[in-house]
């Protein structure tokens, strides 16, 4: 038990089940059974992504992706809904959420045992490698062959060939990110995504930005997990507005750098970031990237300007175990340079860097949310502020912040 009363394992959100996209679809896709010369039709579904970048999509159309499916594909949305008609991709069926991977897998060489141990295994990889996975978890990246020694370890050698650890062969439990995204909505206002899981890109697992905004955006019940970089990433030019989306009962879980950020050098307004799980993100850090030095579990940032946040909501999340201790300081909610962002009944606990973290914040109010076992890097604190032109505080509990 903390000093606040509380054991951590007993501080809990209720976050609502994945849907199961039971609903019509105007067209159908199944990755097992499915065929491109298929009308895509529940009965005759086409049979990959590539098929729907293709397809002309009206506003209030939609397309259901069959549940237990993995597309290794990038999903490119070519049009945008309207305001009341949304473009729609949804899981339909029964079973796992519908993969779209950024990642691929490989055929893999054993080592003989003689020059390499039986339990090393290579394939050829002339590109950086960046994120792999074993079995759903990331891969722990290490310096030299002769430190592969336990699961989940990779070595590249930085020319031709990547090395892992495993007791058998590797060729369907480890994936190589080898596409920037696994859906790419640049650019698109007016898109919903329902259960399906994002995962493995070489970059972001959802990603929109540039001149002409993204607007209108929402996320039901759906996972990113396994980037390189941010799970979600919206990200606005200068002058440009991303404005009125919503991120709802979702899973971020496994990201090289932030669960999900929303900013850039223009704006953003009246999102709503509700009831999401977010947790093991921030997991790489570099300050030769800006993908990976600044980064958080929620990270909304208007570096330029100031002017982004208003209207925004931050509320019901947990928030944990974001950052690595000792090397990353990440916050668990970071607004950076915004204005008028509400946080309020989170559950942060267990982050690197500050529970939540009011960087040269305008009016922002910070109200009863649960922070402990954060702050455990100097500067950091449970609830912090940075230079704060203006911020509200009520009825918060923060206990056992270390800092």
């Amino acid at each position: 038990t903390n000093a606040g009363g509380l054991n951590s394992k007993q501080v809990s959100l209720t976050v609502n089940a994945p849907l199961t996209g039971s609903g019509a679809f105007t067209y159908y896709v199944d990755s097992a059974s499915g065929s491109d010369s298929n009308p895509g039709t529940v009965g005759q579904p086409w049979k990959t992504i590539a098929k729907v970048n293709s397809t002309s999509l009206l506003p209030g159309q939609s397309v259901g992706l069959k549940s237990g499916g993995v597309w290794r594909e990038q999903l490119m949305p070519r049009q945008s809904g309207a305001v009341s008609q949304p473009i729609t991709f949804a899981a339909y069926g029964s079973g796992p959420q519908p993969i779209i991977s950024g990642a691929n897998l490989k055929s893999w060489t054993q080592g003989s045992g003689t020059k390499l141990p039986t339990t090393i295994w290579y394939t050829t990889q002339t590109t950086n490698p960046y994120w792999p996975s074993f079995n759903g978890l990331p891969g722990i990246p290490k310096s030299s062959l002769s430190a592969v020694i336990a699961a989940n370890q990779w070595y590249w050698d930085g020319l031709s060939t990547l090395y892992v650890y495993s007791t058998s062969d590797p060729a369907t439990t480890v994936e190589i990110p080898a596409r920037d995204y696994a859906v790419s909505g640049n650019g698109l206002s007016y898109l919903t995504f329902t259960n399906l899981e994002m995962r493995g890109a070489a970059v972001h697992g959802f990603y929109c930005g540039s001149s002409l905004g993204c607007n209108g955006l929402t996320f039901n019940s759906d996972t990113f997990d396994l980037n390189y970089a941010a799970g979600l990433d919206i990200l606005s030019d200068t002058g440009v507005t991303d404005n009125g989306g919503v991120i709802q009962t979702s899973v971020f879980k496994y990201n090289g750098a932030s669960g999900l950020e929303i900013g850039g050098m223009g704006s953003f307004s009246n999102w709503l970031i509700d009831g999401n799980q977010i947790f093991n993100n921030c997991l790489y850090y570099s300050t030769t990237d800006e993908l990976h030095e600044f980064t958080g579990g929620i990270y909304l940032q208007t570096w330029n300007n100031q002017t982004g946040g208003l209207g925004t909501t931050v509320s019901n999340n947990l928030v944990h175990d974001n950052g690595i201790l000792g090397y990353t300081a990440s916050p668990g909610i970071w607004t950076d340079t915004t204005t008028g962002i509400t946080i309020t009944k989170n559950v942060v606990y267990n982050c690197s860097g500050s529970g939540i973290y009011l960087e040269k914040t305008l009016n922002e109010l910070a109200a009863y949310n649960t922070v402990y076992n954060c702050g455990q890097t100097i500067y950091t604190a449970g609830i912090a502020v940075f230079a704060g032109g203006g911020y509200n505080s009520i009825g918060n509990r923060i206990f056992n912040n270390t800092e």
